[in-house]
């Protein structure tokens, strides 16, 4: 339910005016992450998820920007709140 206090995206108001909307980092370049994180909010998966995130399974990965890991951070933070999942 948009603009309930655990919608993630109550924390991003859409204005009406496009002057007044700014494109995080996450938004233009991981867009696919955070579809993700709105596709599995409030489920325990969603803890998963971020769980790996922080894991290179690949190696050749050089990590987020520090912008979007203190997003990716502060998104998981809140999501523990609502839904508590011990990690793998």
């Amino acid at each position: 339910m948009l603009g309930h206090p655990s919608d993630p995206k109550s924390a991003v108001q859409k204005s009406a005016r496009p002057e007044d909307r700014y494109v995080t980092l996450m938004e233009q370049n991981f867009r696919h992450v955070l579809v993700a994180i709105e596709s599995m909010w409030g489920y325990p998966e969603l803890n998963t998820y971020f769980a790996k995130l922080t894991m290179n399974e690949r190696g050749s990965r050089e990590g987020f920007p520090p912008e979007v890991w203190d997003d990716i951070r502060l998104l998981w933070d809140i999501h523990l709140e609502i839904v508590p999942h011990s990690l793998p």
